[in-house]
């Protein structure tokens, strides 16, 4: 989609690779939780714990292709994924806090970004209206 900016289109290009630098550094470190908990609980649970905490991983980095494939359909996904979490986890609770601010916020933030991102490169575009005198 970067292919050739026109003029105007720098700033969302900018937002663009904000939006993927959040999304890569909150899918890196819920990756690494995940692996990391699997590990943890192996021991007690055995290969299954860590099958089950390799879901997660899976589904963030599937989030994330798409997200940087199409920007609308993955800025749609992150926001139902922070609905669905904000539900799950019962982040609502002011006691959860900490875990919305890191479990949500970021994938909200990056999903909004892809939107504001696919609806400016649409804007720029599209042809310009006619007037009455062309």
């Amino acid at each position: 989609m970067d292919a050739k900016a026109k003029p105007g289109q720098t700033g969302t290009i900018v937002v663009r690779w904000i939006a993927r630098v959040i999304l890569i550094a909150w899918a890196a470190w819920w990756i690494f939780f995940s692996v990391a908990s699997g590990i943890a609980e192996m021991p007690d649970l055995g290969v299954m714990a860590l099958i089950t905490h390799l879901m997660v991983p899976v589904e963030i980095l599937l989030t994330l292709y798409v997200a940087w494939r199409w920007e609308l359909a993955g800025g749609i996904l992150l926001l139902l994924e922070v609905v669905i979490a904000w539900y799950f986890f019962d982040l609502y609770e002011p006691k959860a806090l900490f875990v919305a601010l890191t479990l949500a916020l970021p994938a909200a933030l990056a999903g909004v970004l892809f939107i504001a991102c696919w609806l400016s490169w649409r804007r720029f575009d599209k042809p310009p209206p006619k007037t009455a005198g062309n």
